[in-house]
């Protein structure tokens, strides 16, 4: 007489806990993983974006300026990071020359200064005794590393922008952008 099976022995059932567990185990670390990269290609385009955006903002600006108006100096305790101090035109005297200043203020004499201040890349306007006008005072792009600007001849200046952060994975990420400016005036 055959004996019938009415249940699973302990062995069988250890067995499957196992092989379900390392099953889990799998899928929790694939998911892991997938969620590590998906937070490190983020901070990436984020850092990406606040480079381009910081980039773009400058050159704009400095476009409208002359070598003869700038100023490049270290950056006082980031070196080997710089700032950049200049003027734009504003407008015409009555002679036909022109005026230079801050243009969104229209003041003669008025500077713009870029620099960076707690990873902050700031554009501030400097009254005419290089005083920082702080209402004026803008961000431009957070987690910035860097600031370079080299000048390579009387009507062209290169700008590199690096901005860098720890990614949730506890990976440093760094983005370097460079652009090169011909002077208008």
């Amino acid at each position: 007489m055959k004996r019938e099976r009415k249940g699973y022995t302990l062995v069988e059932i250890l067995v499957v806990v196992v092989l379900f567990g390392l099953l889990f185990a799998a899928v929790f670390e694939i998911l892991s993983t997938n969620r590590i990269a998906w937070d490190t290609g983020s901070t990436t385009q984020n850092l990406e974006n606040q480079a381009f955006f910081g980039l773009n903002n400058m050159a704009r600006e400095l476009y409208n300026t002359n070598s003869g108006r700038i100023t490049i100096e270290a950056e006082p305790g980031a070196e080997p990071n710089q700032r950049v101090t200049f003027q734009v035109p504003v407008g015409y005297d009555a002679n036909g020359d022109l005026l230079w200043g801050e243009r969104a203020g229209g003041t003669e004499n008025f500077s713009i200064r870029y620099t960076i201040n707690n990873n902050q890349l700031l554009r501030q306007v400097l009254d005419e005794n290089d005083a920082v006008i702080n209402e004026r005072t803008r961000v431009l792009a957070s987690d910035v590393q860097g600031l370079l600007f080299s000048p390579l001849n009387n009507n062209l200046l290169t700008i590199t922008l690096t901005t860098g952060r720890i990614s949730p994975g506890n990976r440093p990420l760094e983005q370097t952008m460079t652009s090169e400016v011909a002077f208008r005036n």
